[in-house]
């Protein structure tokens, strides 16, 4: 949803690129929500993916948001959320997650490296 976010408000001189980029980040993270929701069901239930538990997620990574959103801040945030998700994916990997889910997770973390090497490029 940051992502969205972000590609809606984006403006500016650099308006068009960043507007592709926000539209490229949200698009990937649309499909690995779907598989990650799918694959812990499957294998742990479906208490993982309670609608209350995720709207309150929701709330709190709202939280650290600033009210005065720019383009920097957007470039910036976008930083912050994928450093904080390498450190969360390392968290999953050396967990007693199966093999598949690990992989699963192995998956997205090459995603969002290449996400993160994005951001840092338009970062001024």
């Amino acid at each position: 949803m940051f992502y969205q976010s972000a590609h809606w408000q984006t403006k500016g001189s650099e308006f068009y690129a960043d507007h592709l980029l926000f539209q490229r980040l949200y698009e990937g993270v649309r499909g690995e929500i779907d598989n990650v929701g799918e694959k812990l069901v499957g294998v742990y239930g479906d208490q993982y993916v309670d609608f209350s538990l995720r709207l309150a997620s929701i709330n709190k990574l709202s939280d650290f948001l600033e009210v005065h959103q720019n383009q920097q801040f957007f470039i910036g945030t976008g930083i912050m959320i994928e450093v904080k998700l390498q450190d969360l994916l390392q968290e999953v990997d050396s967990g007693t997650f199966s093999a598949g889910v690990k992989d699963l997770f192995a998956g997205i973390a090459n995603d969002h490296e290449g996400h993160l090497y994005l951001l840092k490029q338009r970062q001024v």
